[in-house]
């Protein structure tokens, strides 16, 4: 009977549930940053928060999956954690952490892909494979969290920890995981990566202990043995951060705790102790960043630092002139890093350490060049000691050879003769970081005594730095913004932890990449479409002209000021506003179309005779005023719900030959366009092309049905026709082919005489086109120009093509984009290289150099829609004028220096 029972016991304990724990537990151990938004919050507001604009660059961020799935589930996913985790050796992804009553597995076959494996065992745990049009997403239910990242990878790791000792004993059948149990490092460890009692909504943790990983990701493999280990004693620490009062920069505060027991050099080094600071008297004003650190002398010299040098074989042998030499040195040493130096090509850097007795060590030195044991050159000793070296290095320095100098009551240590001399040169000029303003400003606003500084130019370190990074690493997005920055650390006295503060500064005299010029109140989905710059009041400067969806049409003049504001009362607007020279007497008329009616305005906001015109039908297309006839008299184009296109003249009666029936209604602008040496009016209605002459007479072959509906505006250049479709396709359209097909895919169809031709670009809808002519490019040859086509899918793709149909160029923004994120072709920055820009569907702006496909990361981080780039005064300056949370916004984007 007790046979029984255990056996019963033993069934009923390996199907035991996985114990319920608190969200932290799913942290895998290899988190290196942990967002907690605030409660309640939406994908869409958490994308507008500031910490995003750093995210995208580091990691994979899929929000737009996410927002898909989400839309789908009739019950709230509750966000509670964004971690930055490892997801290959050189990249990071994100992993999500959602609360919720809903079971993943009611949901998940919404998402699975036809005919294919969507889910597999992990322990007793299912991961699904979800299906979104933005790529795929892998999830997990795990008691009331569902647990989401891109990579499976990283989902398993984070079940892992959550389980804890039960990932040990999983039931992991045939899935080849048994290993990966065994030797996993969280396997069997109940204490979370963070404590679920010191974790709150809205903080941000960095995991110190793995920021050491995370750097090795961004260097080249050469680097990464000195970084290993480099933050090993920490701990996690949460950072609270502060803008600066004149918002030119931003202040972070944190307290971590280490343990000195297992602490690296560097953790050592910097949480040492507390001292005046005295280095930074030695330290040039042009160097790239510097630390100045402590750290406790060692009087005996090691036996495994020492290399087969005469020098450390004389030191081991006499230890007791080891020991004086370490007598004769403080704690203080500093590490000095300069971008150019010199003849050198790339960055250089130096160790200075300061000495107690200055004296003995130089006559040391002295003796030791009359020995032959160092090699005096000039004023300098080359040195070939790594018992020397991890002295005045303060145990960081990997010097094996190397120059030494001495300058006031510091030693230098440097690879390069010239480099150690300059230090005495500079202190003697008082060119140093000691007598520099904004240094001592933050100095003096700071502890009296400290552990550690560290200070750096942010254009300068990343000079430094950049010969050092993987190819496809990047620092700028983590520097933008300001100028330099200054760490302060302080050693809490009797405790194991120290406190540091982090000032950013901008230099005086420097522009910053922008700067805001106004604020026009808004609610936050007002406006019905792009606004337009125009000089609507005669003033030197243009006016920003914009029509909200209740009706209003306002110009907000270059200093932020109202100038004009009309209203369309009960009629909803369609398209933006236009200005327009209506009676041909230099007279500027404000026009709209809304609801069934055409509005005309003067400048002094009165309406004009015979307006608003009636038409008798919802317009449905944005208001086009031509010279249709040719006559010198302009008409007005409109679509409407009926399926009309009509060309009315001043007294809003149908010209001869109109109104003209479609098969659908158009929406899109209509285009006025010289065709076949005619003048014609082009409109889409769904997948349809439809022209007319002046008359209202169908041109020949037409319309032109395609397969699938057409999403971008009518397009004709060079007596072509070219457009986009929902099917993802880019078509064109000639009486005779327009690109060859020998070297791809090309879809071929006709229509009577007229040539049909596709090339597919994107499996989603491909939802505008814009043509910019004579773009400069670059290719293994050299440089050329070439006509560019530009496409944005609605996935968040941006396709850039030549006439030739190649593709130069290709761009993804990570989110959906929108008929409210319109592309531009600008030179955004006015160094004279042509950009691209456009908005995601979560108001982020995204910017490209087109020359070099380098991304522009010194761009406004306000949520944005309807964005549009316009020198508004004539200065060469390029503003950014958009929709944000706080109304009609504008900020001028300041030219590279």
């Amino acid at each position: 009977m007790r046979i029984w029972i255990g056996l019963a016991l033993l069934v009923i304990m390996s199907c035991s549930e996985i114990k319920q724990q608190h969200w932290t537990f799913s942290l895998p151990k290899d988190a290196r940053w942990v967002i907690t938004p605030s409660q309640g919050i939406s994908l869409q507001q958490l994308s507008q928060e500031s910490y995003m604009r750093l995210l995208d660059p580091v990691s994979s961020v899929p929000l737009i999956a996410l927002d898909f799935i989400q839309k789908k589930i009739h019950s709230n996913l509750v966000l509670k954690a964004v971690a930055i985790v490892r997801s290959t050796s050189t990249r990071n992804t994100t992993l999500w952490i959602f609360e919720t009553d809903e079971e993943i597995e009611e949901w998940a076959p919404l998402f699975y892909e036809p005919l294919t494996q969507n889910n597999y065992r992990f322990g007793k745990v299912v991961i699904h494979r979800l299906l979104t049009p933005y790529g795929f997403l892998y999830a997990a239910n795990i008691h009331d969290y569902w647990i989401i990242s891109a990579y499976s990878g990283v989902v398993e790791r984070s079940l892992a920890a959550y389980m804890g000792n039960d990932y040990l004993y999983s039931d992991f059948g045939d899935s080849g995981l048994e290993e990966q149990s065994k030797n996993s490092k969280r396997a069997g460890m109940d204490v979370p990566l963070i404590s679920a009692d010191r974790i709150k909504p809205a903080e941000q943790w960095v995991v110190l202990q793995n920021l050491d990983e995370w750097v090795e990701q961004l260097f080249q493999i050469r680097y990464r043995p000195i970084i290993k280990g480099a933050t090993d004693g920490l701990s996690a620490v949460k950072i609270q951060g502060v803008l600066n009062e004149n918002r030119d920069g931003f202040v972070l505060r944190a307290q971590f705790s280490q343990s000195d027991s297992a602490t690296s050099t560097l953790v050592r080094s910097l949480t040492h102790g507390n001292h005046s600071i005295e280095l930074d008297r030695y330290i040039a004003s042009n160097a790239a960043g510097f630390a100045i650190m402590h750290y406790p002398l060692k009087f005996s010299p090691y036996m495994k630092n020492a290399a087969s040098s005469s020098l450390d074989s004389l030191l081991l042998s006499e230890p007791e002139l080891y020991r004086g030499l370490a007598l004769s040195t403080d704690e203080e040493f500093g590490v000095v890093s300069y971008a150019e130096s010199g003849v050198a090509a790339t960055g250089e850097f130096l160790f200075m350490r300061l000495l107690q007795n200055p004296g003995i060590v130089k006559q040391q030195f002295e003796q030791w060049a009359e020995e032959g044991m160092v090699r005096k050159v000039d004023q300098s000793y080359y040195v070939q000691s790594d018992l020397l070296a991890e002295l005045f290095g303060g145990g960081l320095s990997s010097y094996d050879n190397f120059y030494v100098n001495f300058s006031g009551d510091a030693i230098i240590l440097a690879a390069r003769k010239g480099l150690v001399e300059t230090v005495e040169a500079d202190r003697r000029r008082r060119r140093v970081v000691y007598y520099e303003n904004h240094y001592r400003e933050l100095l003096d606003n700071g502890w009296e005594n400290r552990s550690a500084i560290i200070w750096f130019s942010s254009k300068d370190f990343n000079q430094f730095l950049a010969p050092m990074l993987m190819p496809d690493a990047s620092l700028e997005p983590f520097l933008q913004g300001f100028d330099g920055a200054m760490m302060q650390m302080q050693r809490i006295p009797q405790s194991n932890r120290t406190r540091f503060v982090l000032n950013t500064f901008t230099l005086e005299g420097q522009e910053q990449p922008y700067e805001e010029l106004w604020v026009w109140p808004l609610s936050a989905d007002s406006l019905v479409a792009t606004p337009i710059a125009v000089d609507v009041m005669g003033s030197p400067t243009q006016e920003v002209l914009a029509t909200t969806v209740n009706g209003t049409v306002i110009a907000v003049a270059f200093d932020g000021t109202e100038v004009f504001r009309v209203q369309t009362g009960q009629d909803i607007p369609i398209g933006s506003p236009l200005v327009y020279d209506w009676y041909g007497n230099g007279q500027k008329i404000i026009m709209q179309a809304a609801g069934t009616k055409i509005y005309a305005w003067n400048t002094n906001g009165l309406l004009l005779p015979q307006f608003p015109i009636e038409v008798g039908e919802e317009i449905t297309t944005p208001l086009l005023v031509t010279d249709v006839l040719r006559n010198g008299i302009p008409e007005l184009v409109i679509g409407t719900a009926a399926r009309s296109v009509h060309v009315l003249d001043g007294r809003g009666q149908n010209i001869l030959g109109w109104p003209q029936k479609v098969n659908a209604s158009v929406r899109s602008t209509i285009l006025h366009t010289q065709w076949e040496d005619e003048w014609v009016l082009v409109a889409h209605a769904e997948n349809s092309v439809h022209s007319w002459n002046s008359k209202g007479k169908v041109k020949e072959g037409y319309p032109v049905f395609f397969p699938a509906p057409l999403m971008s505006d009518p397009f004709v250049y060079d007596e072509k026709w070219r457009g986009t479709g929902a099917d993802g396709v880019f078509y064109g359209l000639d009486t005779k082919p327009i690109w060859s097909d020998s070297s791809r895919q090309i879809l071929q169809l006709q229509q009577d005489s007229l040539k049909i031709q596709g090339i597919p670009v994107s499996t989603a809808p491909l939802i505008s086109l814009n043509h910019y002519p004579s773009v400069l490019l670059k290719d293994s040859t050299g440089f050329f120009r070439k006509d560019i086509y530009a496409m944005v899918s609605e996935s968040g793709s941006v396709f850039l093509y030549t006439d030739e149909a190649k593709l130069v160029a290709n761009f993804a923004i990570g989110q959906s984009v929108t008929s409210q994120s319109d592309l531009h072709f600008v030179d955004i920055d006015g160094d004279n290289n042509l950009d691209i820009g456009l908005a995601g569907s979560f108001g982020r702006l995204f910017a490209w150099t087109i020359i070099t496909q380098e991304r522009l990361f010194e761009l406004p981080t306000a949520s944005i829609r309807y964005p549009m780039f316009v020198d508004l005064n004539g200065d060469g300056q390029q503003e950014l004028v958009a929709l944000t949370r706080d109304g009609l916004r504008c900020w001028t984007i300041n030219q590279v220096q």
